[in-house]
């Protein structure tokens, strides 16, 4: 898959070839939910501890 991309820079074929490591015998559409839900629902979970912390923190 790695020999496939049309990235011709360095970074990008950086970031290509470690897709395709983390992909590994994985099928497309499940590396896709899997890459999906870290990618959105991690980031969206730290925002919700860090709003509750301030709010626990204010009521203190």
């Amino acid at each position: 898959m790695a020999d496939k991309n049309t990235a011709t820079i360095g970074f990008e074929k950086q970031i290509w070839d470690a897709a395709c490591v983390l992909r590994g015998n994985m099928d497309a559409s499940e590396y896709c939910a899997s890459f999906i839900y870290a990618s959105f629902w991690f980031p969206f979970a730290y925002m919700i501890a860090r709003r509750r912390a301030r709010v626990q923190c204010a009521k203190i």
